[in-house]
Formats: C-alpha cells, structure tokens, sequence
C-alpha cells in the first residue's frame, strides 16, 4: 500500500493522537481527505466510520 502524507504549513494547534509508540511530537492531528482504491470497501470502511470517526462523503466505483 502507497501512501503520501503531506504536512499543512503553519501552526497546528489540535490535539495529536498518541500511543504509548507514538509521542506528541510525531503523532498525526488529522486527515484532510482520504481516496481508497479497494476490491472490498467494507473492512476498510468500517474502520475508517466506525473507529475514526469518519464519514463517507461520496464513492465512485472502487474509490
């Protein structure tokens, strides 16, 4: 899996999610928007709306 993180200019001021791994300096503070290219949305899906907090906002086909 390919993934490009790019990171906004400017202060960030929102609170990053941290783990016991992951220390605030380097942890993520967001998404801006998300394209999944999948044979099977669902398991991705459920991840994304269940455990993040995201909403499907729109899919066209297999994205």
């Amino acid at each position: 899996m390919n993934l490009d993180l790019i990171i906004a200019g400017g202060e960030d001021d929102r609170m990053p999610w941290v783990t016991d791994e992951v220390n605030a300096s380097v942890a993520t503070k967001g998404f801006h928007s998300i394209t999944l290219t999948v044979k099977n949305i669902s398991p991705t899906a459920t991840i994304l709306t269940d455990i993040l907090g995201y909403r499907q906002l729109r899919q066209e086909g297999s994205r």
